[in-house]
C-alpha cells in the first residue's frame, strides 16, 4: 500500500492506496500536483515545489500536471482564440493562473531540486464544456521526478 499525497483534487482510482489530500505530517511515496505551479508566478516555482520534495520518502515520485504553455502559444498563434484558451491560460476566478509552464521548463526544475526525471509527456484534458455539451480539449504537461536514494546511489528500479 502506498502513502499518496494527492494535491491535484482529480478523483485517483486508488483503492488499495492511502490516500491524502492535504500533509499529515508524514511522508509520501507520490506526490500528485494539478496546476499548482500556474497558481504561482514562475520565480517562486523552486519556493513551491521545494516543501513537496521534502516530504517525498527515498525513492519517491512528485508528478507535476501542468497546463501547456506551448499549445496555448499556438493556438493564439494561429488565431484560434476564445473562452477555452483562455481558462486553458489564465485560469478562473476560483482559480486563477499566474504562470505558465513549458515541457522543458519543468524537466529542469526537477533536476534543480535534486530529483531525477522519469518520465515527461504531452497529453490531453478537458478543458471547458460548453451550454450544450461539447468538451474543449487542451494539452497538459506530465512530469515525474524520482527522489534519489542517496544510500544506495539507486533512483529507480
Amino acid at each position: 500500500m502506498a502513502r499518496i499525497l494527492n494535491l491535484s483534487g482529480l478523483k485517483m482510482d486508488a483503492a488499495r492506496d492511502e490516500v491524502h489530500t492535504e500533509p499529515d505530517g508524514g511522508t509520501y511515496q507520490v506526490i500528485v500536483t494539478w496546476a499548482l505551479l500556474a497558481a504561482h508566478p514562475a520565480h517562486e516555482a523552486h519556493d513551491v515545489l521545494r516543501p513537496l520534495v521534502d516530504l517525498l520518502e527515498s525513492m519517491g515520485e512528485l508528478h507535476i500536471i501542468e497546463p501547456s504553455a506551448e499549445f496555448a502559444a499556438r493556438e493564439i498563434l494561429a488565431g484560434r482564440v476564445g473562452m477555452p484558451i483562455w481558462a486553458h491560460l489564465f485560469g478562473s476566478d476560483e482559480h486563477p493562473h499566474r504562470s505558465a509552464a513549458t515541457l522543458p521548463m519543468l524537466r529542469a526544475y526537477l533536476t534543480d531540486l535534486g530529483l531525477v526525471p522519469a518520465r515527461a509527456t504531452t497529453d490531453t484534458y478537458v478543458v471547458a464544456v460548453d451550454k450544450d455539451g461539447n468538451e474543449y480539449k487542451a494539452d497538459r504537461h506530465v512530469v515525474v521526478g524520482v527522489k534519489p536514494d542517496t544510500g544506495t546511489k539507486r533512483w529507480i528500479d
